[in-house]
């Protein structure tokens, strides 16, 4: 990016592993001659996928989550009950888009619900 604002926040979409993208926001800094990332030093996963009842999440350790439809509608919300595990059980078959916050880090995440476990 040319001249980019100072404390800019951007946004990087990656593949893990098969599943699925990911999208990590992350804080940069900027001076006159570099801009310099954070570097991810976690692997985060969600287990199983596609999922029926419940996913478990490794790698993060988030404190809230939000669950969005395709279309941004947020379909389920909540805080961590620290085993990392959400139920979805609520949630109508198809696919959804799972946001995890932890002390201003966001990550975003894939998922699909099915009705057959």
């Amino acid at each position: 990016v040319a001249n980019p604002p100072e404390n800019a926040i951007y946004t990087r979409i990656a593949t893990i592993s098969g599943l699925g993208s990911v999208t990590e926001y992350f804080n940069i800094s900027v001076s006159p001659c570099s801009a310099v990332e954070e570097p991810a030093t976690t692997k985060i996963s969600v287990t199983p996928m596609p999922a029926s009842t419940y996913v478990t999440v490794q790698g993060f350790d988030f404190e809230t989550f939000e669950i969005f439809d395709l279309q941004g509608r947020k379909a389920l919300s909540g805080r961590s009950t620290g085993n990392q595990e959400i139920s979805i059980a609520a949630l109508c078959p198809g696919m959804y888009l799972l946001q995890l916050q932890q002390k201003g880090r966001h990550v975003c995440i894939k998922m699909v619900k099915t009705d057959t476990p």
